[in-house]
């Protein structure tokens, strides 16, 4: 009898548990989804949706994330935007694309 005491006790807490995490999952997707669309409004902006890769728009919405997360630190935003450019420069057909170290200059500024 101690034991189907224990059943209910334990999915109850699992519960209690698990449903934190799973509301930030559903948080981190909607995040996601929210930063994806935005990313699309901007390209679809400027009409670059149509030379954009499904890889360069999961990229840019990466970044996108990593730029807007509280906990990043300067550098690592600054590692963003360099990560950014040369996908942008591509889709700008910006010739020739700028060397890294021209970048690296720039945000040193």
């Amino acid at each position: 009898m101690p034991k189907l005491r224990r059943t209910p006790a334990l999915a109850g807490l699992l519960v209690v548990t698990l449903a934190p995490a799973y509301a930030q999952s559903n948080n981190d997707q909607q995040k996601r989804a929210d930063a994806k669309n935005q990313v699309m409004d901007c390209l679809r902006y400027y009409r670059l949706d149509a030379k954009a890769t499904p890889e360069e728009i999961d990229q840019l919405t990466e970044l996108r994330l990593k730029l807007e997360a509280p906990e990043a630190s300067l550098a690592d935003r600054q590692a963003a935007y360099r990560e950014m450019f040369p996908i942008l420069y591509r889709l700008l057909d910006t010739k020739p694309l700028p060397p890294e170290q021209a970048i690296n200059e720039e945000q040193a500024r």
